[in-house]
C-alpha cells in the first residue's frame, strides 16, 4: 500500500484540524475535493492502480493510489489512514442525510406544484458518473450537490439530453425544438423555450461504487507526436478506477411550463417529460453512456419484470409435457399454430450469450429475440447470433 507522502491543499492551521476520514454526517464533496492525502512522490507509481499479488494460493487484488482514495467514500478508514484490504466495491457507507433530502424534496415539490410541473420518479439501473472533467488527483472528478452532498443531475444537463434526443433520434422539426427548448446557444438569440427542466435529486441516501476503465492506447493518447506512437495491440491496458453512483438509486425528475397560464406550455411540459424519460432509458445520462452507464427507468419496473419473468418461467415448467410424453390435448395441432420459432428454442427467461455478453431473453419480435443485459439495457438480436448458456 502507498504511504501518505502528499500534501493537502490547506493552510497549516487548518491542516492540524483536518479529519483523518470522512464521516457520513460530513459533506462528501468537500472530502473528495480537498482532503486527498494518498499522493505518492513518484507519479509513475500513481499509475499503478490495481496490483495483482500472489497470496494464499490465488490472485489477491490490492489497491494503490487512486483506487485507495476512491474507497474512502465507500468504507471507513482504519487507524493507518487506509481502508481495510478486504473491503469490496460494494459500499457500506451511505451519502446524504435522509431528513435533509426529505426537506429538499418537500420544498421542490411545493415549487413544482405551484408551477404546474410534471414529475416522475425514476430508478438508476446502471452505474452513473458525472463530473469526470473536473480536475482531481484520481484523474476523474465527480459532481456532488453543493449543499446536499449527493450526486445529482443538473437541469441544464437534462435539457441538453432531451433536446439531443428529440432532434437527433426522433427527428422533430427545428420549429418544435426551438419552441420547446429555445434556440441553440450559437444563434445568439435572446429567447427561451416553453418549458423548464429542474435539477434531479435522490429521494433517499445513496451508495457509491468504484468502477474501472482500461484504456489500451495510453502512449498514443499522451504522445506529443501521436503519429510517432500509433495505437497498436502491443500496448498494455492501464486500469484506471473512478467513482460512480451505484445502481438502485431513485431520483425525482420534473419539467414545468415556462408560463403555467398558457395551455401550450403545459402541453409542451408533458411532452418534454415523456421525451426525457425515453432519453434516460435509451441514451442514459452522464459519462460513459456508450457502455450502458446512466440508464434510468420507472421506479419498480425491474421488480415487475422479474416477477413477470418468474411467473412465466413457472407457467412454462408446469405446462411443459414430460419427456417422451404426448402433448396435452389442448395443444395446437397444425404446424402453423404451433410455436416453431424463437419462442420455442429460446423461451422467455433463457440465459444466452450475445457478442461476448450475457443476457436474458425477455421477449420475441418475429424471428428475433429481445435481450436484457446485466446493465439493464435491452437489444434486439437475430437468433443465429445468440447462444444458450
Amino acid at each position: 500500500m502507498p504511504q501518505k507522502q502528499g500534501r493537502l491543499p490547506l493552510y497549516a492551521d487548518a491542516l492540524r484540524e483536518a479529519p483523518s476520514h470522512w464521516h457520513p454526517s460530513g459533506h462528501p464533496g468537500l472530502w473528495w475535493a480537498k482532503f486527498c492525502d494518498l499522493w505518492v512522490g513518484d507519479y509513475a507509481k500513481l499509475e499503478e492502480q490495481l496490483v495483482q499479488e500472489a497470496g494464499g494460493g490465488r490472485a489477491k487484488e490490492t489497491r494503490a493510489g487512486k483506487a485507495e482514495w476512491i474507497m474512502t467514500l465507500l468504507h471507513r478508514r482504519q487507524r493507518n489512514g487506509l481502508v481495510a484490504p478486504e473491503a469490496s466495491t460494494e459500499a457500506s457507507l451511505e451519502l446524504g442525510d435522509a431528513a435533509r433530502l426529505g426537506a429538499a424534496r418537500e420544498r421542490l415539490q411545493k415549487l413544482w406544484q405551484a408551477n404546474g410541473a410534471e414529475t416522475v420518479e425514476l430508478e438508476l439501473t446502471a452505474p452513473f458518473v458525472t463530473g469526470t472533467g473536473y480536475e482531481h488527483p484520481t484523474e476523474n472528478g465527480f459532481l456532488f450537490h453543493h449543499s446536499l452532498g449527493v450526486p445529482h443531475l443538473p437541469g441544464s444537463a437534462l435539457k441538453g439530453l432531451a433536446r439531443s434526443y428529440v432532434k437527433q433520434w426522433l427527428g422533430k422539426s427545428d420549429g418544435i425544438v426551438t419552441r420547446i427548448f429555445g434556440p441553440p446557444p450559437a444563434s445568439g438569440a435572446l429567447s427561451v423555450g416553453s418549458v423548464v427542466f429542474f435539477d434531479a435529486i435522490p429521494l433517499e441516501p445513496v451508495k457509491l461504487t468504484m468502477e474501472v476503465m482500461t484504456p489500451h492506447y495510453q502512449p498514443w493518447y499522451q504522445a506529443d507526436n501521436p503519429a510517432a506512437r500509433p495505437p497498436a495491440d502491443w500496448y498494455d491496458p492501464v486500469p484506471i478506477p473512478f467513482l460512480a453512483l451505484a445502481p438502485g438509486a431513485r431520483f425525482l425528475f420534473a419539467v414545468g411550463p415556462r408560463r403555467a397560464s398558457r395551455p401550450e406550455d403545459v402541453a409542451d411540459a408533458k411532452k418534454a417529460l415523456a421525451w426525457l424519460k425515453e432519453a434516460l432509458d435509451w441514451l442514459g445520462a452522464g459519462a460513459k453512456t456508450a457502455v450502458g452507464f446512466g440508464r434510468f427507468e420507472e421506479a419498480g419496473a425491474r421488480a415487475k419484470r422479474d416477477e413477470a419473468l418468474k411467473q412465466e418461467t413457472t407457467k412454462t415448467r408446469v405446462s411443459a409435457p414430460a419427456a417422451g410424453g404426448a402433448p396435452p390435448a389442448s395443444a395446437p395441432r397444425t404446424v402453423h399454430e404451433r410455436v416453431l420459432g424463437p419462442a420455442r428454442d429460446f423461451p422467455i427467461g433463457t440465459r444466452v450469450a450475445y457478442v461476448g455478453e450475457h443476457a436474458v431473453v425477455v421477449g420475441h419480435e418475429g424471428d428475433d429475440l429481445v435481450l436484457e443485459f446485466e446493465g439493464g439495457y435491452r437489444e434486439t438480436a437475430p437468433v443465429a447470433d445468440v447462444e444458450k448458456i
